[in-house]
């Protein structure tokens, strides 16, 4: 069975622009075989209604699993993020990705954020790719 560890992070830097950023690493149960995943960018959001935002991001991407097999690349994705109870936001992307020794394609991210009280809560995130499905469930601290 494999196993995996994931972090990610962002900070508001102005009104509408944030920077994210995420580290994964995974490894297979029983074998030397395991692998980073590195992702930074930017992102744009422009409130669309009291409630809900257009989200824009663009990233770089590594990947590296060692013994030489490692790309670098970009994401670019675009959807809706909203809050659809006082505890409770969801949002909706699509987004494509392209690298070296990576045939690009589009994929599709639904998530989802249960706020426990102001500072804790809990996060999802499942990423639809081609013939893949990448999952993240985690506690989230804001201040």
């Amino acid at each position: 069975m494999p196993m995996a560890g994931a972090m990610d992070g962002s900070v508001a830097i102005a009104p509408n622009f944030h920077l994210f950023g995420g580290y994964s690493n995974k490894e297979i149960d029983d074998t030397s075989i395991d692998f980073d995943q590195y992702r930074v960018g930017v992102g744009y959001n422009r409130e669309i209604a009291p409630a809900a935002d257009l989200v824009t991001r663009v990233a770089y991407e590594k990947f590296d699993a060692g013994r030489g097999f490692d790309y670098d690349g970009w994401s670019a994705e675009v959807g809706v993020r909203g809050a659809l109870h006082p505890n409770f936001e969801g949002y909706v992307m699509a987004g494509y990705e392209d690298g070296d020794n990576y045939d690009g394609e589009f994929y599709g991210r639904v998530g989802a954020q249960a706020k426990f009280n102001q500072n804790w809560g809990v996060s999802g995130d499942v990423k639809f790719v081609d013939g893949d499905t990448q999952w993240f469930v985690g506690p989230r601290f804001s201040w």
